[in-house]
């Protein structure tokens, strides 16, 4: 019925779509908006289009992203792309999970840029940002341990992404040497991750019961 259709429009994506590709939330509006059932089929189809699209975009410039590191596995990912800004955060969160690595991902490739940030669990971007920052790498920050979003000039891209090797080396040289499982926490979530990063498959969850 109309209510699972919602449902559906909803847990794929497809309303954060419509800003992330228009720019505009105004079809998504619409939809929720209409009490016309052609007008909202018209607007739902306008939708699936919309993130079809955002799909697309965000597959192919990750793929982009993923060549610059011709099938090696990087400490860090940096890289600043011709993509919306819209697109950065889903970009980041692609190629964390493939390559379980920190990965910023910028939007523009010159003077101030604005970018996301993704991380594993066992790393902690924001306190990698603040250390960046404080070098005068990187200008305003925010976020959290997992997902953070900046600002910074397109000049300081590769000084970032050494910098952000040396942290992330750092940080997994502190674990080889621990011999300890790595705990991580959230609100209400305890995750034990192995050392074992070559052939860990991390599965996050709400809360356990």
């Amino acid at each position: 019925d109309g209510r699972d259709f919602l449902a559906f429009v909803y847990r794929h994506g497809m309303l954060n779509a419509v800003g992330r590709v228009t720019g505009s939330p105004e079809i998504a509006y619409d939809f929720f908006k209409t009490t016309d059932l052609v007008r909202m089929m018209d607007d739902a189809k306008s939708l699936i289009r919309i993130n079809e699209l955002r799909k697309e975009e965000v597959s192919k410039f990750a793929e982009m992203a993923s060549d610059l590191y011709d099938g090696k596995q990087p400490e860090s990912i940096v890289v600043a792309l011709p993509v919306k800004i819209g697109y950065a955060g889903l970009i980041a969160s692609n190629l964390n999970e493939r390559f379980d690595r920190p990965v910023i991902v910028l939007s523009g490739q010159s003077g101030i840029i604005h970018g996301s940030a993704r991380s594993p669990m066992w790393f902690n971007i924001v306190e990698a940002m603040q250390t960046m920052a404080d070098e005068g790498l990187i200008g305003q920050f925010g976020g959290h341990a997992g997902a953070a979003g900046l600002e910074m000039d397109a000049s300081n891209v590769i000084s970032v992404q050494n910098r952000l090797d040396e942290l992330v080396g750092e940080e997994l040289q502190a674990i080889a040497t621990s011999g300890k499982a790595v705990e991580k926490t959230k609100p209400d979530l305890s995750l034990h991750l192995e050392t074992n990063f070559a052939a860990r498959e991390t599965i996050a969850t709400d809360f356990g019961l």
